[in-house]
């Protein structure tokens, strides 16, 4: 069985990317000025475009087609332009296009030189299993901050997936103990792994019960310990994990077809709403407002029905979907 599932292993990559451009002002991700944003900034159309990618990230977390699309039209036109520079960025963590952000931070295959640009292009690397080339970007962040646990953390998690375990037990070791307080359970996972690869079946045993203590469903963590008890002769509660990792992986799996129906319906709402085909999109989100994780995702999908029945001319039912937003807020 592998390590674990590829969202088990970056998805918290991808969800850091997102983080940081939701919790920076934007004005902070973009504050660069370059040559081109002097006639950038004086153009009302332009300015227009910049207002509505901010509007779209805010309250829907993406960045539609229309608005993607006029994005790379004004950097066309505006090609030395900063600040365009930072809202595409920003525009493609959004719609998790890491390959595009990729070329967009080695322009002209030239490495970035700014701290920040470094650190995402290694978590971009590490988020398309680009290991070899991460793996020089992190230990050169690492030696100039190496007390901080997530480089540290992918830096390991590269290190092992290049197949340097000590490498590896190396960087996670360094902060083992923030590991712990931040409950990084892939990392700890990898560490218990590292371990069982060594041998050293007791600290394996110890670091994987750990990583399950603190995620008792995380499939990599349970498939390693129940080797370790394999190998310890405990054959019972090796099997006993066995059918455990085997329930999981299956949920896993009807839960990943679930999620890949609801991404396509979310991509049908966002296209009908672009051709305003609002009695669609108004079906559309009810149906997704059923199954929504979390308040965030449910405030997006109310915004698509508001807009909707207001663009349809039923106030009273728009005004109906404003109140539960309003409830679903306190």
């Amino acid at each position: 069985m592998n390590l674990a599932s590829k969202s088990d292993r970056y998805g918290r990559v991808l969800c850091a990317l997102i983080l940081c451009v939701l919790i920076a002002a934007w004005s902070a991700c973009t504050g660069q000025t370059g040559a081109g944003d002097a006639e950038l900034n004086a153009d009302p159309q332009a300015q227009a475009v910049l207002r509505q990618i901010d509007a779209e990230t805010r309250q829907r977390q993406t960045v539609s087609n229309e608005t993607f699309e006029a994005l790379k039209k004004l950097r066309e036109k505006y090609p030395d332009s900063e600040i365009l520079r930072g809202h595409m960025k920003n525009a493609l963590i959004f719609r998790s296009d890491m390959a595009a952000l990729r070329e967009l931070l080695i322009e002209d295959g030239v490495p970035p030189s700014d701290q920040e640009d470094k650190k995402t292009l290694a978590k971009v690397d590490v988020e398309l299993g680009n290991f070899a080339e991460a793996a020089p970007i992190l230990e050169e962040l690492v030696k100039a901050d190496p007390n901080n646990v997530e480089l540290r953390g992918l830096a390991g998690l590269t290190q092992f997936r290049l197949g340097n375990n000590d490498r590896a037990a190396e960087n996670f070791d360094a902060v083992w103990k923030e590991i712990i307080d931040k409950k990084m359970v892939p990392e700890i996972s990898i560490r218990g792994l590292i371990y069982l690869n060594q041998g050293e079946l007791e600290k394996a045993k110890e670091t994987l019960e750990t990583a399950i203590e603190f995620d008792p469903d995380h499939i990599s963590a349970n498939n390693s310990l129940s080797r370790v008890y394999g190998l310890l002769g405990n054959e019972e509660k090796a099997r006993e994990l066995s059918r455990k990792v085997a329930d999981l992986q299956e949920k896993m799996a009807a839960g990943t077809l679930a999620k890949s129906r609801r991404v396509a319906q979310k991509l049908e709402l966002e296209k009908a709403y672009e051709n305003k085909r609002y009695q669609e999109v108004i079906d559309l989100a009810e149906r997704l407002l059923a199954g929504a994780e979390s308040p965030s995702e449910r405030s997006v999908l109310l915004q698509y029905q508001f807009n909707s029945y207001k663009s349809l001319g039923m106030n009273d039912k728009a005004e109906a979907v404003r109140q539960k937003a309003a409830s679903l807020a306190q």
